[in-house]
């Protein structure tokens, strides 16, 4: 988690019910290889924030820290093979693009199967 306060709420919130870690950072910046071996790994609703480069690195820098028969589950939304890969803006619509402000901007982006397989290769 990258926002300090929503960590720290999670700290609260789980206390002793939680047996893992918490780590203060985005998922660019993690880096599991400093922090041990992992038999799972359990991605839900986060690769669609970041870039195709990004997700890339990610799983890379993952693969070098699990353990022999360790597991990545990847959970996400996907887009229809009809529709194919898209951008969502801020109320999950299809972004269209145009405009500098920030509310123009795309807030993630919905991968068709092929195209996470291709990412996962």
């Amino acid at each position: 988690e990258p926002v300090d306060k929503h960590l720290e709420t999670a700290k609260k919130t789980l206390q002793q019910a939680w047996p893992g870690e918490f780590y203060c950072c985005t998922l660019q910046d993690f880096d599991p290889g400093r922090r041990g071996v992992y038999d799972l790994v359990w991605c839900q609703w986060v690769l669609m924030y970041i870039t195709d480069s990004d997700v890339v690195a990610f799983l890379q820098r993952l693969a070098r820290s699990l353990a022999p028969a360790g597991t990545v589950v990847v959970k996400e939304n996907v887009a229809q093979e009809r529709v194919g890969s898209y951008f969502d803006d801020e109320e999950g619509e299809l972004w269209r693009g145009g405009g500098a402000s920030q509310a123009s901007q795309p807030m993630s982006v919905l991968r068709t199967p092929q195209h996470y397989v291709k990412l996962f290769r």
